[in-house]
């Protein structure tokens, strides 16, 4: 009765949370209850044996794997960034060979060159002190002429040297032959490679020898035909052979370098493939080793064997499971039964006692209705706070019986590893941050009610990716189709002959008879030298104006300010909604008004006629101007600081950092040349002076009227192969140009 009354000053509310509180520390002060909770614990420790056992063994599993993968990869990038890094040396030692023999020239030409000059001179001065032509003069002046007296040395025992070289020369051939048949014989790498070095190093000696007999010859005959008849010119012609003499003693070194350059390129080539065999046999070993590691094998069989071993106990535990699920069923039963029975008879006390109560009550307060109805609520209140207590022992019976169920569900039902999906590696990216268990260090997908099987999501993600793919490449290749049939018409064309096209009803994508004459034919009919000229004269000339008109206009509306400048900038950019046609008959009458149009017109008023109208294009000023102004202001600041005029600061600053878009601009302009056909035909008065395309057009007509397309055909692949290989060529400046151009405003 105490339990379920309202007390002094107590509100409703604060009765109903207490009466609760009561009856579950009733509940948990029952031995019963801790015995449902025993069973419960002995459930877990059935799951905790079985299916958490197999989880975490298959969750070391994969992390061991997984690591164990990551260590073989990592070595293997280690010893291909070490190849990598062995290659570049093999190579920077080849190259250094190369300039090292450079950097030895030059030191010889700039230790020598001065001193060549100051003996010229002194020569020049004391010459014609000589009273004959003897040697001996220059002996004198031995302190004087150091280099020139080396050289006569050398020009003294020259037969010696020969003489020397050519027994060292008649021994090279045998020892060619005899290391050449040595590198055939099968042996060890490293003595294959010394044969083949040797072989290589006395190739070069041969060849040093051969070139240094026929230097010494020359100076052997240029000192006997030295004029001894006139002494000073004898003196100066013969310090000028004398230190041609020293050049060629002091360039011995280097040449010897030259010579014996593809043998020390070869011998650290050889050497670094022997080296690199040897460490790819090494980084193959200790892979092996890796892969082959018997204590992560053993690690591995252990965790499989504890595996099995939970499965085992997991199935042997099932009846013990259902045990203990009973077990705790019934006394779940017992124990809210009888709490159950408690409460009703205490509530029908409850009950029987409000009653009795409020009957007193209103007999002794019969009349103060007020009082009456206060102590009537006080009464309803009392008996709803009775069924109160029933209500929160039948919630705290359903959370019993559901934490039993699920441990039961869990222990009977589920798969040993129904709750792990995969575990990723932690180079994976998991793209919904949403499903990563961040409770551990690796990543493991988890929903929030069930599962996700992450296989099947995979197997969606590559299908959905493989459709897009596919649908992208199959629009790529109609495309493609598109845009090269017309090319491939032109060539199928250019093979027919003009029978074929003429007769054919319906036109075949191959010629029945290929004719590649027409390539040969066409050149016979079209004077390519004379309309390829007149295009690049016009093309070059027209760019050139172009690129002038863009750079100075652009520099203005971009850095200079002057008043209407923007205005000025809109009624430019305006004129480019007016279309090209329109503007013919205006360009027609101003060109024919300077007299370049006529039948008295000459081959350079047709050029200017050509050329002048298109020397301003305001796309190309608009392109360059907003490429101008991406340039910080800062840095024509500093040029002003510094005391750079703007003439300066355009070629100097402006135009290098504008170069990729001037390049565009340039070869975009000269392909519009390139490909121009209604203004050279109206202006040109003589077919001699008209361009290329011109003469496609005109050049290939029978005398009855008939076109001949397989020829025209012809000279148009001719004509276009040339600004295809432009573009092939440039290109990423025409991307890069256009890129870094007119964007930003």
């Amino acid at each position: 009765m105490e339990k379920t009354m309202l007390r002094e000053g107590e509100s409703f509310n604060s009765a109903k949370e207490r009466i609760a509180q009561q009856v579950i520390e009733d509940l948990h002060s029952d031995p019963r209850f801790s015995q449902i909770d025993d069973r419960l614990l002995q459930l877990d420790g059935l799951r905790e044996h079985g299916l958490y056992a197999v989880r975490e063994n298959r969750a070391n599993i994969d992390r061991l794997t997984a690591d164990h993968n990551l260590a073989i990869k990592r070595q293997k990038t280690a010893d291909k960034l070490a190849s990598k890094a062995s290659d570049r040396e093999a190579k920077r030692k080849v190259v250094a060979l190369r300039f090292k023999i450079r950097e030895m020239r030059t030191n010889l030409t700039t230790e020598t060159r001065k001193e060549y000059r100051r003996e010229v001179k002194f020569i020049a001065a004391i010459a014609p002190q000589a009273k004959a032509a003897d040697p001996a003069f220059i002996r004198i002046y031995a302190d004087e002429l150091p280099l020139a007296i080396k050289g006569l040395d050398l020009l003294e025992r020259i037969d010696e040297l020969t003489e020397k070289i050519q027994n060292h020369k008649d021994v090279q051939p045998e020892q060619i032959d005899a290391l050449a048949k040595a590198a055939l014989k099968p042996g060890s790498p490293e003595a294959l490679l010394a044969a083949k070095v040797s072989r290589l190093s006395a190739r070069g000696q041969a060849k040093l020898s051969s070139q240094e007999m026929k230097k010494l010859a020359e100076l052997k005959r240029a000192y006997a035909k030295l004029n001894r008849t006139k002494p000073a010119e004898f003196v100066k012609s013969l310090v000028a052979l004398c230190h041609k003499a020293y050049t060629f003693g002091a360039e011995r070194p280097i040449r010897q370098l030259e010579c014996q350059r593809a043998a020390s390129a070869c011998r650290i080539k050889g050497q670094h493939r022997i080296d690199a065999r040897k460490a790819e046999k090494v980084a193959q070993k200790r892979l092996k080793a890796m892969a082959e590691d018997q204590t992560f094998h053993e690690a591995i069989s252990v965790l499989e064997a504890d595996t099995a071993e939970a499965k085992r106990i997991q199935r042997q535990g099932r009846r013990q499971c259902d045990a203990l699920a009973d077990e705790a069923y019934d006394l779940c039963r017992d124990l809210f039964d009888a709490k159950l029975d408690e409460l009703t008879a205490r509530r029908r006390e409850s009950r029987a006692y409000l009653n009795a109560h409020l009957r007193e009550f209103i007999k002794a307060h019969r009349g103060d209705r007020a009082a009456i109805a206060a102590e009537s609520e006080r009464v309803y209140c009392q008996l709803a706070l009775a069924g109160v207590a029933q209500d929160a022992l039948l919630a705290q019976r359903d959370r019993v019986r559901n934490r039993i169920s699920a441990s039961v569900h869990q222990a009977r039902h589920h798969a040993p590893d129904a709750d792990i999906t995969r575990y990723y590696e932690p180079i994976d990216v998991v793209r919904d941050s949403s499903l990563v268990d961040t409770a551990n260090m690796r990543l493991v997908i988890k929903g929030q009610n069930k599962q996700i099987d992450v296989k099947a999501v995979e197997r969606r993600d590559r299908a959905l990716k493989g459709v897009y793919l596919f649908f992208i490449y199959l629009f790529l290749c109609v495309c493609a189709i598109l845009v090269l049939f017309p090319f491939y018409w032109m060539i199928n064309t250019s093979l027919k002959s003009t029978e074929e096209l003429v007769n054919s009803v319906t036109p075949t994508l191959w010629p029945e008879t290929v004719m590649w004459s027409n390539y040969v034919e066409v050149f016979d009919r079209f004077d390519f030298l004379t309309y390829l000229s007149n295009t690049l004269v016009v093309g070059i000339c027209s760019t050139i104006g172009v690129l002038l008109t863009c750079i100075f206009s652009a520099f203005a509306f971009a850095r200079l300010k002057f008043k209407g400048r923007d205005t000025l900038f809109m009624v430019f950019l305006a004129t480019m909604m007016i279309p090209g046609e329109m503007m013919v008959i205006t360009n027609y009458i101003t060109v024919a008004n300077f007299g370049w149009i006529g039948s008295e017109a000459t081959r350079l008023d047709a050029y200017l006629s050509m050329i002048m109208p298109f020397c301003v294009s305001v796309f190309y000023i608009y392109l360059l101007r907003q490429n101008f102004k991406q340039i910080p202001e800062e840095l024509y600041l500093a040029a002003k600081v510094d005391g750079k005029s703007d003439w300066s600061f355009l070629w100097k600053v402006m135009v290098p950092l504008c170069q990729p878009t001037l390049i565009t601009i340039g070869i975009l302009e000269l392909m519009g040349s390139w490909n121009a056909y209604v203004w050279p035909n109206l202006v040109a008065g003589k077919d001699e002076y008209r361009l290329i395309s011109n003469g496609l057009r005109n050049s290939f007509t029978t005398a009855s009227g008939i076109a001949e397309y397989g020829l025209q055909m012809a000279a148009t692949v001719y004509v276009t192969v040339p600004l295809l290989l432009l573009f092939i060529f440039f290109r990423k400046y025409i991307m890069k140009g256009m890129g870094r151009a007119g964007i930003k405003g």
